[in-house]
């Protein structure tokens, strides 16, 4: 399976992690699943990803710092769980995402100006 670039495994009873192994998957979809806890740390090990989507799960925390996904990670949807945090402190470095789900988690932001500084 090192060649696998995309794996989807929505509404299953996924529990642990394999995904830190598959180093060439651009795409991960875990929606609907029995995750607990964090977000997995080794999914930042995924340096090829760009596209993470980990909705309707239990995730709780907040966003960790994926630094090896800073230029790639393009989509990222965290629907429906339970993370928590200021949004702009966690995806601050995520230079390429053009898609940001973030609906029914327990995120903040101080101001409007925290996404885009001119607007006033």
């Amino acid at each position: 399976m090192k060649k696998l670039t995309d794996l989807s495994l929505n509404t299953n009873q996924i529990e642990g992690s394999i995904f830190g192994q598959l180093k060439n998957l651009t795409q991960l979809i875990l929606d609907s699943n029995q995750l607990h806890g964090s977000i997995p740390l080794e999914l930042g090990n995924l340096s090829c990803l760009t596209a993470l989507s980990l909705s309707k799960d239990s995730l709780i925390g907040s966003i960790p710092s994926f630094s090896k996904l800073e230029h790639h990670l393009i989509n990222l949807n965290l629907n429906s769980n339970k993370i928590r945090g200021s949004i702009l402190e966690q995806i601050r470095n995520l230079s390429r995402l053009e898609r940001l789900s973030l609906s029914k988690n327990s995120f903040y932001f101080e101001s409007i100006r925290e996404f885009d500084p001119t607007l006033s």
